[in-house]
């Protein structure tokens, strides 16, 4: 991970836990507001993050897309081993 990332990283890693979820289930992103509460609880200035809830919200993204694509997999090979 490049350093720049780190800060992103550490706040996305303690706001994991809330996401939003579809009715239908399945996470489709990250409660924000959780992610404002820890930078402000961190103290960082206001002035900053905006850019770093960009990053974590891409950060999110990119790890909910992966989760997806991997349970459409298992959805397939285990529609595949009850054929």
């Amino acid at each position: 991970m490049h350093p720049a990332n780190a800060l992103a990283a550490d706040l996305y890693a303690r706001c994991a836990g809330q996401l939003i979820v579809a009715p239908m289930g399945g996470a489709v992103d990250i409660n924000i507001l959780a992610v404002a509460c820890v930078m402000d609880r961190k103290g960082i200035p206001l002035e900053d993050q905006d850019e770093l809830l960009e990053q974590v919200q891409q950060l999110a993204g990119v790890v909910l897309r992966e989760r997806a694509a991997e349970a459409e997999a298992r959805r397939e090979a285990d529609s595949r081993d009850r054929r």
